[in-house]
Parts: C-alpha cells; structure tokens; sequence
C-alpha cells in the first residue's frame, strides 16, 4: 500500500493571514500564524506557531516551536515545483515514574533522580525537499523527489547525557505511462528510490544537573543506505 500526504498549498485569493490563541491548565498556551496567498506563477503559504506548559506534575515543562512554509511553482502548463521547508524544537523534562510510596505521598511529584539529575529530552530538526512533477505526453508523466533531513537530539539520564545526530537524504524518480479506453484503464510505472542516514552518537557522563563530565562514555558512527527499483 501507499500513504499518499498531501499538505496544504497557498489560497488562490490574494493574501490572507490567520491567527489564533490558546490556553488551558497548567500554564498552558499555544499560538498559530499563518500567512498565504498566490502570484501570477506562484502560490505560498508560511506558518508558524509556539506552545508550552508546565505539565501535570513536578519537573514536567515542555515548549515547542515550529515553523513551516510550502511554495508552488508553475514554471510552465506542463511542468510543476513543490518546495517545502520546516523546522521544529521541542523540548521536555522527564519526571521519571515515582514508586507506589511516593505516589501515596503526593501523585504529582518527579522522580527524585529526575530533578536531582535534570532529566530532559531535547530535539531540533529541519526539514526540506523538492517535488517536481512533468507532463511529458497527455498520457506520460514523469515524478521526482528529492529532500533532507538533520536531526539534533540531546537526551539527560541519570547517569550520562546523549547526543545523537541523524543525517537523512533521499530521492525518488518515477515514470508513469496511462494507457487503455473506455472503462478499462492501465497505468504503468518504472522508478528507483534511494536514501542514507548517517547516526553520530556520544554520551557524556551526568554529574548532575546536566552537567556533563569531560570523559566519553561511549562513542559511535552508524551509516546505512537502501536502493529500490520497481
């Protein structure tokens, strides 16, 4: 099967922008943007939007931003270019599962290592690609993909603090032929996929609060890469 996920694109009336607010318990609020709109070969939409909260329990804050923007080109009546860029921070703190006597004492309390410790989770990355679609024939056409992806993660356990770092580039291509009359229609297609991740990885030692120690714990580089034709 295929998931096929199309975003948003930009409004065909002239420019528009949205906004919203919103709020709730725990110190919790969220606001959107949005800006869109369409030129003579062009239509855009940008947003943005920014949320954070305190959590249900001790030492589980959170904030978290994001932003997005999609652009559509028709360079000519048969020939078409989607670029989309996003990028997203989000950052947790980990209160950790308190044992059965601490949740008599209070429901709401971090793990006392947690705190102690600073326990957080921390991820950053961006986002970009390239869709191109071709008309080649009224019954040929010819689809490609190119995009990347970095990846920061920074992680804090008691005992050491992670730094993980994910390279994912890929590409597509594919040819599709439309054939048959009547109701009986067939679609042939022809493609190859190719994508890599590159995964450097160290850990420090935690010698609390987060602070890390000068001594590697542990030390890796992971590469990998897969090809398909079809």
């Amino acid at each position: 099967g295929v998931v096929n996920i199309i975003t948003k694109d930009g409004r065909s009336e002239p420019d528009v922008a949205d906004l919203s607010v919103d709020g709730g318990s725990n110190k919790f609020w969220k606001a959107l943007g949005e800006f869109s709109g369409k030129t003579d070969s062009m239509d855009y939409r940008l947003s943005g939007s920014r949320s954070m909260g305190d959590g249900n329990r001790d030492h589980s804050a959170f904030f978290s931003t994001n932003l997005y923007g999609k652009f559509r080109f028709v360079v000519t009546p048969s020939f078409q270019l989607n670029a989309v860029v996003m990028g997203t921070s989000y950052f947790n703190e980990n209160p950790e599962g308190p044992n059965k006597d601490q949740v008599r004492e209070n429901p709401d309390q971090a793990n006392p290592d947690s705190a102690k410790q600073n326990e957080f989770a921390q991820t950053s990355r961006v986002t970009d690609g390239l869709v191109g679609t071709a008309k080649l024939a009224v019954n040929q056409d010819l689809n490609f993909t190119v995009y990347g992806r970095k990846t920061d993660f920074t992680e804090s356990v008691p005992s050491t603090v992670q730094h993980r770092t994910l390279n994912n580039p890929g590409a597509m291509i594919q040819y599709t032929f439309h054939g048959g009359t009547g109701p009986v229609k067939n679609h042939f297609s022809l493609g190859v996929d190719a994508s890599w991740q590159n995964i450097d990885e160290y850990r420090n030692p935690n010698l609390g609060h987060a602070i890390e120690g000068p001594a590697k714990v542990s030390d890796e580089t992971i590469k990998q890469h897969g090809y398909g034709f079809y």
